[in-house]
């Protein structure tokens, strides 16, 4: 049975103060977390263009370690960290790590 004590409310009723506070507080932390959204993406961007920089280095290394060699940039090798020693691998060896040993680093490929 329903409640017969509330009126029915028309949209000529206007929205109770205590409801438009809340819709504005809402609002309010709405854009609070829109602001630090933003300012995450922008850190991230920064992060990404860092990691590009990295990236773009660590394959010139590999590049000038290989064509110093005679060998074509992208041939897949192990170069063993602690002796230095290069292996060339087939394609196939490249890009299984349980197949390169733990103290190499890891082939041309899986970069």
């Amino acid at each position: 049975m329903p409640d017969e004590s509330k009126k029915k409310l028309t949209v000529k009723d206007p929205v109770p103060k205590e409801v438009l506070v809340v819709l504005e507080q809402l609002a309010k932390a709405r854009g609070s977390l829109a602001d630090q959204l933003l300012e995450m993406e922008q850190r991230r961007i920064t992060f990404l263009a860092a990691a590009k920089r990295v990236e773009d280095q660590r394959k010139a290394v590999f590049e000038e370690i290989l064509t110093s060699r005679g060998l074509a940039p992208g041939t897949p090798v192990n170069i063993s960290s602690s002796t230095g020693e290069i292996t060339l691998t087939s394609p196939l060896e490249g890009g299984h790590p349980e197949e390169t040993p733990s103290e190499e680093t890891p082939s041309e490929e899986t970069r």
